[in-house]
């Protein structure tokens, strides 16, 4: 079964930051589809006049940063994969839902499992519900089971909040979860001043060093056991044909015993 959440906090109400979190989300889904061959996304993706398409891949989006989509969406596939496959499989949140076909293209291996999808899309396949309150509240009102080991897959979507508000979602993870249980998220360097800094056409809010968001995991109990830059992605996910480097990285950290 899988859970549609709305207004579940700042990740989920009508502020900018999540504006730019589901418009970013929509043109990757847009570069599964035209790269990726990703059939599902037309489920979701918004008609095509309210997003433009050309050959290749979305108008003012470069190479290098659709390839960064690309081994990005790869390392949360097989984070998935083998979090579904390992000795104790539990629930699964999707933090940024809106354009994640997840729930399809891994239907097999998902079976009956519950996933959580925090979104604002309306698909029938989901149930929607409309908690209020913080993330914790919202997740457990939709039935979450904080004694499950679970995987909490932010994909695109941290570097669009505040730093307060990234460390309020990884508070919240903290408390609902179990042990060994497992996040994933992406993040973006300070390559260059703040100002200039931006992800698919929308401005970069929380940019940070990645032995900088290792830091902040550590004092909130979470160890981290894996990291991969833009380089790490392309040498594990090498692309066909001409490769650029976008400036990102992926990151997973496991919850400590508390």
């Amino acid at each position: 079964m899988v859970y549609s959440l709305s207004g579940a906090g700042p990740l989920t109400n009508a502020t900018q930051n999540h504006q730019s979190t589901a418009h970013a989300a929509a043109i990757a889904g847009q570069i599964r589809m035209q790269l990726a061959g990703d059939s599902f996304v037309n489920r979701l993706l918004p008609s095509p006049g309210l997003i433009e398409r050309i050959r290749g891949r979305p108008r003012g989006v470069s190479l290098a940063e659709a390839q960064y989509v690309l081994r990005r969406s790869s390392y949360f596939d097989h984070a998935l994969t083998r979090f579904l496959t390992s000795p104790d499989p539990g629930q699964v949140v999707l933090i940024v839902g809106d354009y994640d076909t997840r729930p399809w293209r891994f239907a097999d291996a998902l079976s009956d499992r519950t996933i959580f999808a925090i979104t604002a899309v309306e698909m029938a396949e989901r149930v929607r519900v409309s908690p209020e309150g913080p993330l914790s509240v919202a997740l457990r009102s939709a039935g979450f089971s904080p004694a499950t080991r679970s995987l909490f897959l932010w994909e695109g979507g941290a570097m669009f909040s505040s730093r307060a508000e990234v460390k309020a979602t990884l508070s919240a993870i903290r408390s609902l979860c179990t042990p060994r249980s497992l996040l994933v998220l992406d993040g973006r360097s300070m390559a260059t001043r703040p100002a200039q800094l931006s992800h698919l056409g929308q401005p970069v809010r929380f940019a940070i060093h990645p032995e900088d968001l290792s830091g902040l995991l550590r004092r909130l109990d979470f160890e981290v056991i894996d990291v991969a830059d833009a380089d790490e992605l392309r040498r594990r996910f090498p692309p066909e044909g001409r490769s650029e480097t976008a400036t990102g990285f992926v990151m997973t950290a496991r919850l400590a015993g508390l």
